[in-house]
């Protein structure tokens, strides 16, 4: 399950904030940890390269760092 925030449940959220939460955390079912000795790689090469693919990712990025 997904759970976000009731924080984000706000007319100011932008939808595409939203979407792009749900799309990172979708990404995690995806692309689980990976260990690599004792390091865990929680956003592997290829769940960064496919997050890249969100249409509005800048500015999804910019809006969440500063709520």
């Amino acid at each position: 399950a997904i759970v976000i925030s009731r924080v984000f449940d706000h007319p100011r959220v932008p939808r595409y904030a939203v979407e792009y939460i749900l799309y990172h955390e979708m990404l995690h079912l995806k692309h689980p940890v990976k260990l690599h000795g004792s390091r865990r790689c929680v956003h592997s090469r290829e769940f960064q390269a496919e997050e890249k693919l969100f249409p509005e990712l800048e500015q999804a990025r910019r809006f969440l760092r500063v709520v």
